[in-house]
């Protein structure tokens, strides 16, 4: 009888234990949740002030470019392109601040360039990556990857769409500052362990710690970078887990500006 009141008393105990334990995961299981709908959505405003940030390059191109089309089906004078494109260059410097220098274009066989840069006489535009990028996305804005502007020295993207002949490109280059400045202001603001922008090759365009600019996380063995790219290459979904070191991380990507991958890290 003493046996049987044990028996009982255990079999109320586990079943209680097993209740509260079946509570206290489906607790834990419902705050996993919330806080990954709170990280998400860190991310995407991330993501979405970055492309903003983009779409006022891209609006100015846009907009040139079908002043550009007319301009080309009507058949007019170089020259007349030339002045426009100075023009426009210079209500660009100003509409951007001067994170714009301004805009150019090969108009058939012609360089014209709105910034007043001289870029000699054996400058081939057709050789050039924003012509290249440009040509590979016909009827699309083209965002080149960064470079090193000769004469600003400061960090550049380029900007770049086809005009109606589908041969002659008008481009446009935009600096990186801002960009940048804009990550190092999202991760202070904002819960993430860091903010980083990479290009289609995994290249570090952007970094909420400006000495991992530069970065080729692909091309590194063991680092933050390449375990990073390992989990980012092999998962299906916008986020993704991993442990590095002592810690564990939580990333979310987002797409910014048509090839480029926004990654909000969270600790």
């Amino acid at each position: 009888s003493t046996l049987k009141k044990v028996d009982v008393t255990t079999i109320i105990i586990l079943f209680f234990l097993s209740v509260v334990m079946a509570y206290y995961a489906m607790l834990q299981h419902e705050m996993k949740q919330r806080i990954i709908v709170n990280l998400e959505l860190t991310a995407t405003k991330s993501a979405e002030q970055i492309n903003e940030y983009l779409s006022t390059g891209i609006d100015i191109l846009m907009l040139a470019s079908h002043t550009l089309d007319d301009m080309i089906r009507d058949d007019r004078p170089q020259k007349e392109i030339l002045d426009f494109l100075v023009n426009q260059s210079a209500a660009i410097v100003n509409i951007t601040s001067g994170k714009s220098t301004g805009i150019y274009a090969a108009i058939g066989n012609d360089f014209l360039d709105g910034t007043g840069f001289d870029t000699g006489d054996d400058f081939v535009p057709s050789s050039r990556p924003w012509y290249i990028g440009a040509r590979a996305n016909i009827g699309r804005v083209a965002v080149i990857d960064p470079y090193i502007d000769v004469h600003t020295k400061t960090t550049m993207i380029t900007l770049a769409k086809t005009l109606c002949d589908v041969k002659s490109v008008v481009a446009l280059d935009f600096s990186m500052e801002h960009l940048q400045a804009l990550i190092e202001e999202l991760n202070a603001r904002s819960q993430t362990e860091m903010e980083i922008v990479l290009d289609r090759k995994y290249k570090v365009i952007a970094h909420s710690d400006r000495s991992k600019i530069g970065q080729s996380y692909i091309s590194e063995k063991d680092t933050f970078g390449s375990t990073l790219i390992e989990k980012l290459r092999s998962s299906n979904e916008n986020f993704f887990s991993f442990r590095f070191g002592d810690s564990d991380y939580i990333v979310y990507t987002m797409p910014v500006a048509n090839n480029w991958l926004c990654l909000s890290v969270f600790d």
